[in-house]
């Protein structure tokens, strides 16, 4: 009777171990709206924006620096991320990706997938005089994204003064605008919050 006893609480002790690794590697969350989205952040650092039927996973902004604002523009309608479960926040965008963030802004019909996704947005962003001569898929400046928002808010004058009023692009820690430098996703997200609230 004893060692059926020893045995039983063997097992017991077992199962009770093991639901605490289980409990320990389960990942916690956190539920949130952003407008008509619902945020959930895992303890894994996994965030997953839901927007009516489409869902994007990403697992590399959970500790960035531009995190509220990607969230931010996937909420509303105006980035996604990549078949990769990831967002990619420090790589570049090319003229073609910004056309189609502003060309979303104007609630404009085009197609956003499929081989003709570049020929439509910049079929329509020549339409609007948002297109200039840069290479549809080349990766841009903040200084080419600028003059695309500008351009694209019907701004007469200089686009980098238009923006800097604005509080559109603000300068970074050394006080330099880095209007030369590659414009970056992160950067890119952090750009539209401040320009969807003032076009």
């Amino acid at each position: 009777m004893k060692r059926i006893l020893a045995i039983l609480m063997a097992v017991m002790l077992v199962c009770v171990a093991a639901a605490n690794v289980f409990a320990a590697e389960s990942p916690t969350s956190e539920t949130y709206q952003v407008g008509d989205a619902t945020v959930t952040e895992l303890s894994d650092g996994t965030i997953i924006i839901t927007i009516g039927d489409k869902s994007y996973t990403f697992d590399d902004i959970a500790n960035h620096w531009g995190k509220d604002a990607i969230i931010s523009a996937v909420a509303n309608g105006l980035m996604i991320g990549y078949t990769d479960g990831k967002f990619h926040p420090e790589d570049g965008l090319t003229a073609a990706m910004v056309y189609t963030v502003l060309a979303r802004i104007a609630n404009a019909d085009i197609v956003t997938t499929g081989d003709g996704w570049i020929e439509s947005v910049v079929a329509w962003a020549t339409t609007q005089g948002i297109a200039d001569e840069t290479a549809p898929e080349a990766e841009i400046t903040r200084e080419q994204m600028v003059n695309y928002m500008a351009k694209a808010a019907g701004v007469e004058g200089d686009p980098v003064e238009w923006a800097k009023e604005a509080g559109i692009i603000i300068g970074f820690e050394d006080g330099e605008d880095h209007l030369g430098d590659k414009l970056t996703r992160a950067q890119f997200a952090t750009i539209l919050d401040r320009y969807v609230g003032h076009h």
